[in-house]
């Protein structure tokens, strides 16, 4: 006897994943990033409980756009 999948299947999926990611490397809040996923902010919270791994690379997608433009003004700097 094989074991059947039961309850609903994850609103967070590989096109879910790749959405917020694009949403957060262009320094999207967590509701926008949601939002353009097609995701609830719950759904999202509930989520990261059982995958930290997805989650942090979440974040440090979260903190590229800082990291770029930290890196786009030092160069300039040094066009001087």
């Amino acid at each position: 006897m094989t074991k059947k999948n039961l309850g609903r299947p994850s609103k967070i999926n590989p096109e879910t994943i790749k959405k917020l990611e694009e949403a957060f490397a262009m320094d999207c809040t967590v509701r926008e990033a949601c939002l353009y996923a097609g995701i609830t902010y719950q759904t999202m919270y509930n989520r990261q409980a059982k995958d930290k791994a997805l989650f942090e690379r979440l974040e440090l997608m979260r903190e590229t756009p800082v990291y770029l433009a930290r890196k786009s003004v030092i160069h300039n700097m040094q066009k001087d």
